[in-house]
């Protein structure tokens, strides 16, 4: 009675056996494959060329790129002049600053002698972007500002309008570059804007970044991080967007 227990026993531990060896086989061939598939992605993305166009704009930072300029935040206590602002359509025109604090984007422009300025664009209605294009053009600082915003589509219609001035990329493009860092797979995305930022008020200012910074500056990229109170030394950036301790 017990030999005649056994065997079906047996034979039933030799099959589960046999489908565990051939369900190994079936995962070791997956995963070989799909190493394949990412080690042929990383050397298609290496091997590829980089669009070489800059704006007159760009091409003059890089030429005169400096280790970690800082860019401080509009209505910063600061020796410095505010190389970074927020402008928004209120009441009829373009205000810079903040609802609390601002002045007119018209009257700043007038008066400045900074060489660049970082301009983060809050569109709510299109049909306000060619007044803003209007005071740009009139104080004839089109050349000497960088264009970005929270929106993918308010750059683009900024760009439409006015292809020549400078841009930089929105938060969005963060999260996507992001996902392909985290799966190595960083270099087959393209930059599209000409500068590349990181927008610290959507990423907290993390150690990881330094590999973004190395991926932009292989597209010959001028990379911008902030507005963050404190800049790390581990990261560098062509320049620091700073703002105060609150």
């Amino acid at each position: 009675m017990i030999i005649v227990d056994t065997i079906p026993s047996n034979l039933s531990m030799l099959l589960i056996m046999v489908h565990f060896y051939r369900f190994s086989a079936l995962i070791m061939f997956i995963l070989i494959g799909l190493s394949v598939i990412w080690f042929g992605l990383v050397s298609y993305g290496l091997s590829r060329s980089t669009p070489t166009y800059q704006t007159p704009f760009v091409e003059e930072l890089l030429k005169n790129r400096s280790p970690s300029t800082w860019f401080p935040v509009y209505g910063q206590t600061s020796d410095h002049e505010p190389r970074y602002g927020t402008t928004f359509f209120s009441q009829g025109t373009w205000l810079i600053g903040t609802p609390e604090k601002n002045q007119p984007l018209s009257e700043l422009l007038a008066t400045a002698t900074f060489k660049e300025l970082i301009l983060y664009v809050e569109l709510k209605d299109t049909s306000s972007a060619s007044q803003l294009k209007k005071i740009i053009d009139s104080e004839n600082y089109g050349d000497r500002i960088i264009f970005t915003s929270r929106v993918d589509s308010t750059v683009a219609v900024l760009r439409e309008m006015s292809p020549r001035w400078t841009f930089a990329n929105g938060p969005l493009f963060i999260l996507r570059l992001l996902t392909l860092n985290s799966l190595g797979l960083e270099s087959l995305i393209d930059i599209p804007s000409d500068v590349f930022l990181i927008h610290t008020d959507t990423y907290e200012v993390s150690t990881q970044f330094q590999s973004l910074v190395e991926h932009a500056r292989k597209q010959n990229k001028y990379v911008l991080i902030g507005p963050t109170t404190r800049p790390m030394d581990e990261i560098t950036p062509d320049g620091w967007i700073t703002k105060p301790t609150e």
